[in-house]
C-alpha cells in the first residue's frame, strides 16, 4: 500500500486543530504514514519524502476562503521541484474552518484541485470539516470520527472520496456560542470585547 505523507499546512501547525484532525486520520489509516509540519525552512525536505511516496494528504485550515499562504508557498515549490520527478503521488485534502458550514471550503478545494490537475497530480478527494475550531470538543465529535474513518479507508484503497461534515446546529446559535467562547478567551487574557474588535489588538 506504500506510504502516506501527511503535511500540515497550518501556520500554527504544532498546536493547530489541523493537527488534531491529522492525528485522528492516522489513527484509522492502515497504511504506514508520516506527519510533517510545514515551516518556512523545510519545504524541500518534505517534498523529497512526498515525491517518494504513493499518497499525500494536505491538511489545512481555510483563511478568508483560501488556503494558508504558507501552504501556497509550499505548492509553488512543489511545482518547481516536480520538474525533477516523474512520479506523482495521489493527493488527498483534509480541510477545516471556523465557520459552521462546510461549504466555505469549496473555493479552497477547487483551488487545490485545479493546481493538482495542472501539474499532473492525481486528486483523491477531500474531507471538509465545518465548525472545525469546536467540533472535536463537543458531543458531535462522532460525526468527524465516523467520516474520518471512511476517508482513511478510501486513502488506504487508493479510492476517490469527497466527504463533509459540520455541527448540526442553527447558524445563529453557533454564532452565539462562538462569541461567548472568544469572549471568555479574551477575559482570560485580560482583553475586553471592545479591544478584540479593534485592529490594534496583537
Amino acid at each position: 500500500m506504500g506510504k502516506v505523507v501527511m503535511i500540515n499546512g497550518s501556520h500554527r501547525a504544532p498546536i493547530s486543530n489541523s493537527r488534531r484532525f491529522g492525528k485522528l486520520l492516522q489513527k484509522f489509516l492502515k497504511t504506514n504514514s508520516e506527519e510533517f509540519l510545514l515551516n518556512r525552512n523545510n519545504h524541500d525536505e518534505i517534498l523529497k519524502e512526498a515525491f517518494a511516496s504513493e499518497k499525500m494528504v494536505l491538511i489545512f485550515p481555510v483563511y478568508f476562503d483560501s488556503p494558508p499562504s504558507m501552504l501556497l508557498t509550499f505548492l509553488n515549490r512543489m511545482e518547481k521541484m516536480g520538474e525533477k520527478y516523474k512520479g506523482r503521488p495521489s493527493v488527498y485534502l483534509v480541510i477545516n474552518c471556523g465557520f459552521a458550514e462546510h461549504h466555505h471550503m469549496e473555493a479552497s478545494k477547487n483551488i487545490i484541485e485545479y493546481y493538482l490537475k495542472k501539474n499532473g497530480f492525481p486528486f483523491g478527494g477531500a474531507f471538509m470539516i465545518g465548525s472545525g475550531e469546536a467540533i472535536l470538543d463537543t458531543p458531535f465529535r462522532w460525526l468527524v470520527t465516523r467520516k474520518m474513518k471512511a476517508f482513511a479507508k478510501a486513502i488506504d484503497g487508493g479510492d476517490f472520496s469527497n466527504l463533509s461534515t459540520q455541527m448540526p446546529v442553527p447558524t445563529g446559535l453557533y454564532v452565539k456560542i462562538v462569541n461567548k467562547y472568544w469572549g471568555l478567551k479574551g477575559s482570560a487574557h485580560g482583553v475586553s470585547k471592545e479591544a478584540m474588535k479593534s485592529m490594534e489588538i496583537k
